[in-house]
């Protein structure tokens, strides 16, 4: 007699499907030989316990999907409809219960990232930079917004009343008027610090007349206007190329202005006119020299620096102390090394055949920190509304009350009860008690709000009509924040037609082209990739989850994982062969292995390659890279790049591959309908809520599933509504 878990799921499945399940599923799942960790007579029938109806989901999928009975067994479509029919109905009624009475999901605490933007937004600071105060957040389901990862501890919250603080402290009105703005101006040797840098006279020299100047003459002619600053190496380490004595002395907005061109060096360190463009962009940093500073970050977007000589002009954000570095993009970072134990050289790259591309600059201003538009400024009001600069009300408990009412409607995601409002008028008051003054009681208020369940939480809709979740969670889904917006070293990557400048656009791709779409985009195949070598196991498995949405199942314990043979003595495919000659390996490893193999033609950073590199077989390739590395590799066995699906489909490389799953439009569909919902929600698409997916996609299947329509349809679903609004019932 089989256990009475089994006998219970039998009693609800009509008479031709009763012998079914014990035929095909107990031989393996079974407390002798429970495959895949699954012993049926064990897992009990209590569909209203999360854990074990999370288990019975995932037995019903895979049977659903076909994995199970594995390939070979006889097992019709009627069968298996008949054996799953009763499951998914009492799977479906136990997840809808639960979602009834409970919600879809518990309350979700806002991930660093949207705090920072919900302060920048309230506080009216567009640079505010406090994310990095803030422990990094937890992934759930491959996002860092979901409800049961971002969990909350004494850690964290004492983290978040530190950011709070420095928030509040920077939208104060540091005076009764703005700081002052001071001037600099560099010009010859003043546009660096110092008479070389790493990598030496290839790196940068100073110029005058298209010709280097000897480093013994700089002191001589320090601020000749005559002569250039020529750079042609990136920002990287090590390296430290400022104006030489600027140090911002308070935090702010810069204006900098400068004048520069575009060149090419030429052996003899000669100046000539670049062929195209070179994008740079300024790097914030504290003045520490060649060692590491910390905070290093990109600021004043990216320029196009023409190769004829003109004025610039953009905005950089400082904080105190720091100062601003010249970062060209896309050139050599020269390679630092100790030669036979000696000091440490940098040795520059070789040039390319026609000179090596670098920006020279003619001189450069800065100006800041800019004064806002008026003053106090906008943030100090949102705090203090017209009680201007420090203020000190004549009925400073009447002016706190009306202040922390008024801060309240404009920080809560929705309104608050007087009642729970009062506990933060009381601590204002007390600490007016105690002497503090007017300006440090309401920062002390503020900031209690600010790490309060109304600022910090986003709650789940309940009633019809809840429109304040609601509004939140579509601010949240689209911008980050509550309710109210470098394309460069990339045509030479995908071997494409050089483009000129840094600007977005189009690019038209020759006929037969393998590229296009997520699938070979250079940074999805970066990181699907392990640095070194690539994975088809790695890439294929991404590929099936995050488009298809077909997560691969955990493997079995104790199977090691697939290492790539990077000498050259076995390819890729002997390798999977061996991995997966147990049936229960094989039968995983054929839903994603074939998808990676299909890439193999995209290397480590998806540039297109016909053949493997090794270190020992085939054709030797030797040389130095852009940075000054030695390389030396072979070019060993022919990438093959076909394969079969798990359902029998065959392609020959990755063009078939993509017209293969691109024939599956609703997969696709459904994938990003569930990729939207937990990111919006913070909760993944429950069992019960399946039937409103495909009642969108069913909505949406004629116009070829616009993403706008499958958006416009989610937002306005019981997923995104919520709960009480679920009327979608099971389809039959």
């Amino acid at each position: 007699m089989k256990a009475a878990a089994l006998l219970l799921l039998l009693a609800t499945l009509p008479a031709p499907g009763q012998p079914l399940v014990p035929a095909l599923c107990h031989g393996c799942h079974n407390a002798q030989n429970a495959q895949g960790g699954l012993d049926l007579a064990a897992l009990p029938v209590r569909f209203a316990d999360r854990a074990i109806r999370d288990r019975w989901i995932r037995l019903h999928d895979r049977v659903a999907q076909g994995e199970m009975p594995p390939p070979g067994v006889p097992f019709s479509a009627a069968q298996r409809s008949a054996m799953l029919a009763p499951l998914r109905h009492q799977l479906h009624e136990a997840d809808a219960a639960e979602v009834r009475r409970h919600g879809r999901g518990p309350l979700r605490r806002l991930n660093r990232d949207e705090y920072e933007q919900n302060l920048r937004d309230l506080l009216q600071l567009p640079h505010l930079d406090i994310r990095d105060m803030l422990p990094e957040d937890r992934e759930g389901h491959r996002f860092n917004k979901a409800a049961d990862t971002l969990d909350m501890s004494r850690v964290q919250l004492l983290a978040y009343l530190d950011a709070a603080e420095a928030a509040l402290r920077q939208a104060v009105a540091s005076g009764p008027q703005p700081p002052p703005v001071t001037k600099f101006r560099a010009v010859g040797t003043a546009l660096f610090p110092e008479k070389v840098t790493f990598g030496e006279r290839e790196a940068m020299f100073f110029a005058r007349h298209n010709q280097a100047l000897d480093p013994k003459q700089r002191d001589a002619v320090k601020d000749d206007p005559t002569l250039e600053m020529a750079l042609f190496r990136s920002a990287h380490w090590p390296y430290y190329g400022y104006p030489k004595q600027f140090t911002a002395k308070l935090p702010g907005p810069y204006r900098v202005r400068f004048s520069a061109r575009a060149v090419r060096q030429l052996p003899g360190y000669t100046l000539v006119p670049a062929a195209q463009p070179v994008p740079m962009t300024f790097r914030a940093r504290k003045p520490s020299g060649p060692d590491v500073s910390g905070d290093v970050r990109a600021t004043g977007g990216i320029m196009d620096i023409e190769p004829v000589a003109r004025e610039f002009a953009t905005i950089i954000h400082l904080r105190e102390h720091e100062t601003f570095e010249y970062s060209p993009l896309g050139l050599p970072v020269p390679l630092a090394r100790n030669v036979d134990g000696g000091p440490p050289t940098y040795r520059y790259p070789p040039f390319p055949p026609d000179g090596q591309p670098g920006i020279a600059v003619q001189w450069l201003e800065v100006e800041g920190p800019l004064p806002p538009p008026a003053w106090p400024p906008p943030s100090h009001r949102v705090l203090f509304d017209d009680l201007g600069i420090a203020p000190a009300p004549a009925q400073p408990a009447a002016a706190a009350r009306r202040l922390l009412h008024r801060f309240a409607a404009l920080a809560a995601q929705e309104p608050v009860d007087p009642a729970a409002l009062a506990r933060f008028v009381d601590l204002v008051l007390a600490r007016l008690r105690q002497g503090a003054k007017f300006e440090e009681a309401m920062l002390a208020g503020y900031k209690a709000f600010l790490c309060s369940p109304h600022f910090l939480y986003l709650r789940e809709p309940a009633p019809a009509g809840d429109h304040y979740p609601i509004a939140t969670r579509l601010s949240h889904f689209l911008t980050n924040s509550r309710p109210d917006a470098p394309l460069t070293r990339l045509a030479r990557h995908y071997g494409l037609p050089p483009l000129s400048g840094s600007a977005l656009r189009p690019v038209k791709l020759p006929p037969g082209s393998p590229l296009g779409g997520l699938l070979t985009q250079a940074a999805i195949l970066k990181v699907t990739a392990n640095g070194t070598t690539t994975s088809p196991v790695l890439r294929g498995a991404w590929i099936m989850e995050r488009l298809l949405g077909e997560p691969p199942p955990p493997p079995p314990a104790k199977v090691p994982a697939v290492e790539p043979d990077i000498r050259g003595a076995k390819t890729i495919r002997e390798l999977l062969a061996l991995h997966t000659r147990d049936a229960s390996c094989a039968n995983c490893h054929a839903r994603f292995d074939p998808v990676g193999l299909a890439l193999e033609n995209f290397d480590i950073l998806g540039a297109w390659r016909t053949r493997y590199r090794g270190i020992h077989e085939g054709d030797a390739v030797i040389g130095i890279d852009r940075a000054g590395h030695d390389f030396a590799y072979t070019l060993s066995s022919p990438v093959h790049p076909g394969g079969k699906l798990r359902n029998g489909q065959s392609f020959r490389d990755i063009r078939d591959l993509k017209a293969i799953l691109a024939a599956q439009p609703r997969q696709l569909a459904r994938n990003l309908l569930h990729q939207f919902t937990i990111y919006a929600t913070g909760t993944p698409v429950r069992f019960s809520e399946r039937p409103a997916i495909e009642a969108i996609l069913d909505a949406h299947a004629a116009s070829g599933f616009r993403t706008r329509d499958l958006l416009l349809s989610l937002v306005q679903s019981p997923l995104f509504l919520g709960p009480n609004q679920l009327q979608v019932q099971q389809k039959p």
